[in-house]
């Protein structure tokens, strides 16, 4: 799916094919990592989901991005950033977060190696509609997940 959704992107990068691909391709991950080894779910740790909480706010106090809303699932996380007063770019934000969160829960869970999965998905809101659908969507993934009833329930969300 992915190489349908690169061969798009080069052909089409502004059509309702390469949206509706890259829905499918989100939609297909999602599923993977709802379904994924419970033994491998290392963000259920609350401390090691606390680290990641915090690496939130220490991005928002150094690097200018404000984490407007994510919440931090067992296996994986969704955010939605907004750099109004960002000091750094997006992708180097992350990969300081990733890097910092990947070391102290590596250190946390006796573990070594890569961390993160290599590859991330990321969208950007043109719109406050658009917006407030990935504020939904990440509010909902818990409850979407079969994790809880409500999202007020699940404690890793902002």
């Amino acid at each position: 799916m992915k190489n349908e959704y690169e061969d798009m992107k080069i052909r089409n990068p502004d059509g309702k094919k390469l949206l509706d691909i890259q829905r499918r391709h989100f939609l297909a991950l999602e599923k993977i990592l709802d379904s994924s080894e419970p033994e491998r779910a290392y963000l259920r740790n609350p401390d090691v989901a606390k680290v990641i909480s915090d690496g939130f706010a220490w991005i928002e106090n150094n690097y200018g991005w404000s984490a407007v809303s994510y919440v931090i699932m067992p296996n994986h996380v969704h955010c939605l950033l907004v750099g109004k007063e960002a000091m750094a770019s997006l992708s180097k934000t992350l990969k300081t977060l990733e890097g910092f969160t990947a070391n102290k829960a590596n250190e946390m869970l006796g573990l070594r190696g890569a961390f993160w999965a290599p590859e991330s998905f990321d969208h950007w809101c043109r719109s406050a509609e658009d917006e407030e659908k990935v504020k939904s969507y990440i509010r909902n993934n818990p409850v979407k997940a079969g994790l809880v009833k409500s999202p007020s329930e699940w404690v890793w969300l902002k």
